[in-house]
């Protein structure tokens, strides 16, 4: 589908990309991506959510022979036989569009357009562009800004290409302590390829457990698990970094593990995605070592960036606490906007939502 771009006098072309273009795929998001979140456009996460739950496709944006943007997008159904269209942390726009306020207008309102004509069934398409909120000025008039967000705006992120020593001197004291007597309690870890049948039966005890202590369920089952271990490649069997790849890190004390935690590692970014732990042993300390012994192992493997993940001072007070004890930095998004293409189904949506999670 070719679109005439008055800025510059281009036109821009709109391509559903061929299995063969894997690696161009993961070398444009890779490259134009910011720290946090880009392993959710590779084409791996693509694969992963495609045999896991939602149908995919992926497109990408060619002006002057090159890409300017590219997006996976999600089939997702809602109730009364609605459907919406989601593209997670996207789409991703060359480093060169953003730098152009000018030029990024023009190429929204393509990519808009595009959405329109192709999904005119749906209720809206919801995107999450991974650009500031200095630049929410240019989308407020074609889309609509929801006060909930599904992938978090805030992620606390920790620079790898500092020494170990200047890391470590970045986390609070507190932490500092008890990454120490972990240590001196014997507490070790180790990073595996993915977990056997009892590792991975002791993660859903670890699971249960800490939903017990957070009042509520906060992990996905037990297939969405196997789902990952079986699409994604291992960290250690990675070819460069550019393949999505993922890591299961085990804490262990008295021979015994007592937390675990998945890590997915893509271009410079090596991302916290689960982790669990045991109460009543010294759960606190291992998570805290854990963490840090990962972010040791992301460095040694090459990575500039360890995300901890979102935080939210109102939604996880204590979690958010934690997290900012490892000094890192507070990296915002955005958040989702919505492109309505059926504002009464898009309204009965909303109001549905907000009985289910009223405190979303």
């Amino acid at each position: 589908m070719i679109y005439y771009n008055n800025i510059g006098k281009r036109f821009m072309n709109i391509i559903e990309v061929r299995e063969d273009d894997r690696d161009l795929w993961n070398s444009f998001v890779g490259e134009n991506f910011p720290p946090v979140g880009g392993f959710l456009q590779s084409w791996e996460w693509g694969e992963f959510k495609g045999v896991l739950s939602h149908p995919v496709k992926r497109f990408y944006m060619e002006s002057g022979g090159g890409w300017i943007l590219a997006f996976t997008i999600e089939d997702h159904s809602i109730s009364f036989g609605l459907r919406y269209e989601y593209a997670p942390r996207g789409p991703v726009f060359a480093k060169h569009i953003l730098e152009n306020p000018k030029e990024l207008v023009s190429v929204i309102k393509v990519f808009k357009d595009y959405l329109k004509k192709t999904y005119p069934g749906v209720t809206f398409v919801r995107l999450e562009p991974p650009i500031s909120e200095q630049l929410s000025y240019l989308l407020k008039t074609d889309f609509n800004f929801p006060k909930y967000y599904i992938q978090p705006r805030f992620n606390s992120v920790v620079n790898l290409k500092n020494s170990d020593d200047e890391i470590f001197k970045s986390f609070s004291r507190d932490m500092r302590h008890d990454i120490r007597a972990a240590e001196k309690r014997g507490v070790n870890a180790v990073m595996n390829s993915s977990l056997d049948e009892k590792e991975m039966s002791l993660f859903l005890g670890m699971q249960r457990d800490t939903s017990k202590r957070a009042g509520k369920e906060v992990y996905p089952s037990k297939k969405y698990y196997e789902t990952l271990f079986d699409k994604l490649p291992p960290e250690e069997m990675r070819g460069d970094r550019l393949t999505l790849t993922v890591g299961a890190f085990i804490a262990s004390y008295d021979g015994e593990p007592v937390a675990i935690h998945l890590v997915v590692f893509f271009a410079d970014t090596a991302t916290y995605l689960y982790g669990a732990s045991f109460s009543g042993k010294p759960s606190s300390k291992a998570t805290s070592y854990l963490h840090w012994y990962a972010m040791c192992e992301a460095k040694r493997l090459g990575y500039f960036w360890y995300d901890i993940g979102g935080i939210d001072q109102k939604r996880w007070p204590s979690l958010s606490y934690f997290k900012s004890q490892f000094g890192g930095k507070v990296v915002s998004y955005l958040g989702n906007i919505d492109l309505v293409l059926k504002p009464f189904s898009y309204d009965s949506y909303n109001f549905m939502r907000r009985i289910k999670y009223p405190d979303m």
